[in-house]
C-alpha cells in the first residue's frame, strides 16, 4: 500500500486551526466569540460571563476543542476513541473546580457524558448524566443521554425509567416522550 495515501494522525489533524465559520456552528451559543470562533449576529452582544458567572472563563478549553470534535468520527476503532478521549480533558477544565453551583455544570458534565457514551465506557457515562440530574432535575438532555447509554447496553426497562423520570420534572416535553416511544418500540421487537 502506498504511504502517500495514510490518513494524518488524530492529534495532527486537531491541532489544526478549525474554519471559523463551521466552528460557530458546532459549538453551543456561550462558545462564541472564544479564538477562532466567531460571534453570531444573535450573539454579537450577550455577556455570557454576566449570566454564567466568574467560573464561565474556564469554559475556553471546551469551546476551542468542541469544534473539532467531529473530526474524530472521521477516525475509527481505536483511533477514533482515542481521539474522543482526548475531548474529556478540556471538559474537566471547564469543570476544574467541580463547583455543582456553576450554571454550566450539568450541561459540561453531561457533554463528558456523551463522550464516555461514544467511547462505550457506560458505567463512566452514567455517572456523568446522574450527576447533571442531580444538580438539575429538569435538564432534558441528561435524562436522553442516560436512556441512550441503557438502550446501548439493550437495559429498554432502565431507559424507560430514565424518560419516565425526566417526564416526571418535566410532564409532556416531546423530545422526552420521542424517546419514550422509541425505547417501547425496541422493548416490543425484542
Amino acid at each position: 500500500m502506498d504511504s502517500s495515501f495514510a490518513k494524518e494522525r488524530w492529534q495532527d489533524a486537531l491541532a489544526r486551526p478549525s474554519d471559523p465559520m463551521l466552528a460557530a456552528t458546532l459549538v453551543p451559543p456561550f462558545c462564541q466569540g472564544f479564538v477562532g470562533i466567531p460571534k453570531l449576529p444573535p450573539y454579537q452582544n450577550k455577556d455570557w460571563r454576566k449570566e454564567y458567572g466568574d467560573d464561565y472563563v474556564f469554559v475556553n478549553h471546551y469551546c476551542e476543542a468542541k469544534p473539532k470534535q467531529f473530526i474524530c468520527y472521521s477516525y475509527s476503532g481505536t483511533e477514533k476513541n482515542d481521539c474522543l478521549a482526548s475531548m474529556i480533558q478540556h471538559i474537566d477544565y471547564a469543570l476544574k473546580r467541580e463547583n455543582t453551583s456553576y450554571a454550566l455544570y450539568p450541561f459540561l458534565t453531561k457533554e463528558r457524558g456523551d463522550v464516555f457514551l461514544a467511547i462505550g465506557k457506560y458505567s463512566d457515562a452514567i455517572s456523568n448524566y446522574q450527576k447533571a440530574i442531580k444538580v438539575n432535575s429538569k435538564f432534558v438532555p441528561a435524562y436522553i443521554g442516560l436512556a441512550n447509554t441503557y438502550i446501548k447496553q439493550n437495559k429498554y426497562d432502565e431507559a424507560e425509567d430514565a424518560i419516565n423520570d425526566g417526564l416526571t420534572q418535566n410532564p409532556q416535553k416531546k423530545s422526552l416522550l420521542k424517546k419514550l416511544e422509541k425505547i417501547q418500540k425496541l422493548k416490543a421487537k425484542k
